[in-house]
């Protein structure tokens, strides 16, 4: 496959081949579609909307909002994506650089840009505004000058100003340039194939350049061109990039804004990104994804599934698959048992992997751990909230707590008794096509 159709518009040639998408032309405007988008997730349907009134590009969202998408991305079935994801991302490819990007086809600087252009979406009731939310941020370290990629919610505040929080990585770095007295160079790519989401939300050591792993899930290098204001590369083939700087010391309060759990961050004193240059495709495609949703949930997981899937088989552990795509804090882990004592040692190596969870359900092999419905009837039927429930406590998770409510962790064991398959044989409906 040539490097130039691993982008965004291949992938949505794929969905459509498969389906999973759905193209509006009708004229729409910015502040209906939120109300949209909640039901092409529910119909499992990405969508691409051609016609936003008053903004420009078109805008697509709901590309990852189920395991078949990134099956599709992968070009497996669903049952054998963490195997291929874990084989791929064994053989990290570095980037190449190229002199031509497509990103580049229209750019423009001075009095001509204006971030409010763009169709960035209000997607909670709450929100202090509209909110760039698939945009990957890449920037470099100042002191050893590898590439760091990571999704960060960024707020709209002004034609040239935007605000970013920066945790974790980034945040480091910011840190290294303000004591500099340096500001940061960061580009913001937009319109991303999935591969470079998956890479920028893996979270690998700090140092770990993510496009590298993006090239190992492609399986060919990356292309990357040189920003046209800035000292960075960004993806060849992405749809738009906003080049700009973190200033040093200033901040401005950014928020509330609907997160991943379902609530609202409270607003919060954050970086300030002055805009130098906005590049883009002509007719760029604008991605959207709203925290909490389902294309968010398997965006976050698949990475962190790989991580428990991997550690769980360093310790001879017979495991068949694992999934978080209900929720990030949640686990879901089907094995073939070897004795009754191997499942604690599935849930602490889980927790110990990644210690965000907070729930750990281990099933047996015969539990669909993608269907919750199953997992739950495994629950019911072969847990024993007595003898099966592993309670940890003053076990630290989810950072950001001021209620204590993610400080422990709850253990599951609804597999059957150990060599007791007769027992717990499950039913399967009678068929005679002779009688139709």
């Amino acid at each position: 496959m040539k490097r130039d159709l691993i982008d965004l518009r291949y992938f949505v040639k794929l969905l459509s081949k498969n389906r999973r998408i759905r193209i509006v032309n009708t004229p729409m405007d910015i502040d209906s579609i939120p109300s949209i988008l909640l039901i092409f997730e529910k119909e499992k349907k990405a969508v691409l909307f051609k016609n936003i009134i008053d903004r420009k590009g078109s805008l697509i969202s709901n590309i990852l909002g189920g395991r078949e998408f990134l099956s599709i991305a992968f070009g497996c079935d669903k049952e054998d994506l963490l195997d291929e994801y874990i084989k791929r991302i064994k053989n990290p490819l570095a980037p190449q650089i190229t002199s031509y990007g497509p990103c580049q086809e229209v750019i423009e600087t001075g009095s001509k840009l204006d971030v409010r252009s763009l169709p960035a979406l209000i997607h909670c009731e709450k929100d202090a505004g509209p909110y760039i939310t698939a945009g990957i941020a890449i920037a470099k370290d100042p002191e050893t000058g590898i590439r760091n990629v990571s999704i960060n919610r960024i707020q709209v505040v002004g034609p040239k100003q935007l605000l970013i929080n920066i945790p974790q990585h980034l945040g480091i770095i910011q840190k290294k340039a303000e004591a500099m007295g340096k500001p940061l160079e960061v580009a913001i790519a937009i319109g991303n194939h999935p591969f470079e989401l998956i890479a920028a939300a893996s979270k690998p050591p700090f140092g770990v350049d993510e496009f590298e792993i993006s090239g190992a899930l492609r399986q060919v290098p990356l292309e990357l061109v040189p920003c046209k204001t800035l000292s960075i590369e960004v993806p060849a083939y992405v749809e738009l990039v906003l080049e700009g700087e973190i200033l040093p010391n200033k901040r401005k309060k950014e928020g509330p804004f609907g997160d991943f759990m379902g609530y609202y961050v409270p607003a919060t004193m954050s970086h300030v990104f002055q805009l130098k240059a906005m590049t883009y495709r002509k007719n760029f495609i604008f991605q959207a994804i709203k925290a909490g949703s389902l294309e968010d949930k398997h965006l976050l997981s698949l990475p962190r599934e790989a991580l428990i899937y991997s550690s769980l088989i360093e310790k001879g552990i017979h495991v068949y698959s694992v999934s978080l795509h209900t929720m990030l804090f949640n686990c879901f882990i089907s094995i073939k048992k070897h004795h009754n004592d191997e499942v604690k040692e599935v849930i602490h190596t889980a927790f110990e992997t990644f210690p965000w969870l907070k729930y750990c359900v281990v099933v047996d092999h015969d539990v669909d751990i993608l269907d919750s419905k199953d997992v739950w009837w495994a629950i019911a039927t072969r847990n024993s909230p007595e003898k099966g429930t592993i309670l940890i406590k003053d076990s630290p998770g989810f950072y950001r707590d001021p209620f204590g409510i993610h400080q422990s962790k709850m253990g599951i064991d609804a597999t059957i008794p150990f060599g007791q398959w007769k027992e717990f044989e499950r039913t399967k409906t009678f068929l005679n096509a002779k009688n139709i």
